[in-house]
């Protein structure tokens, strides 16, 4: 279970209203035990994956819209400015695990690797004392790479490859991935709707061979 948050400037809430919503989430989280640093099972204690039991969320959209216009909503909700100031809010109310994402059109140019858009959310992160669930491809990829293509895996795979160096040259926690998020939705997105590019009229019916795609690409 995950509890996403999103900042007050982006959607208009009144102050009041959001610090009513984040007391009932710190209640929450004071009072379910999954706050602590082991689960039970059957006959013996396992350590926990998460650092807290709840976690929080950015979102982190970057793919081409149906107006054919880059989106990049860490920017859009000016969470890569604000981010200390996110995880010490977040941490205020219990908070010790976030869902970020990448943003692969920003760090891979030109073949070429550029980490200076996740560097300030790692640097925030250990500040902080924050976990980050990081999702490496959030709808979203450069612009010269075909998605149907061999060259989407191999890329995808080399880009996965070097952010999670990074990370573990800048982190103080146990990093967790999420390869590609929500395969299914991106697959009729991408060939039923004008909703995300390369947009139906040009992939309608090759589903699962785009299911297949990205799946590939997620193990490689």
């Amino acid at each position: 279970m995950s509890v996403i948050l999103v900042p007050t400037r982006c959607v208009g809430i009144h102050p009041a209203r959001a610090a009513g919503r984040l007391d009932e989430a710190r209640r929450a989280c004071n009072t379910f035990p999954g706050n602590e640093r082991e689960i039970m099972t059957t006959g013996h204690t396992a350590p926990a994956l998460f650092k807290s039991f709840w976690m929080a969320g950015f979102e982190g959209s970057s793919h081409i819209n149906s107006s054919g216009k880059r989106l990049d909503m860490v920017h859009a909700t000016q969470h890569d400015r604000l981010v200390d100031e996110d995880y010490a809010m977040l941490r205020e109310y219990g908070f010790q695990v976030v869902r970020e994402s990448t943003r692969w059109h920003l760090i891979e140019r030109s073949g070429r690797f550029d980490f200076s858009t996740l560097k300030p959310m790692l640097e925030a992160a250990n500040r902080h004392g924050v976990q980050i669930n990081w999702t490496l491809c959030h709808y979203g990829w450069p612009d010269d790479l075909d998605l149907f293509s061999l060259a989407f895996v191999h890329r995808f795979a080399r880009y996965a490859g070097e952010v999670a160096r990074f990370i573990a040259d800048h982190s103080n926690a146990e990093p967790i991935y999420s390869p590609v998020n929500e395969i299914s939705f991106i697959c009729w997105a991408v060939c039923h709707s004008d909703l995300m590019y390369p947009y139906a009229v040009h992939s309608k019916g090759r589903d699962g061979e785009l299911n297949r795609q990205l799946v590939r690409a997620a193990i490689a």
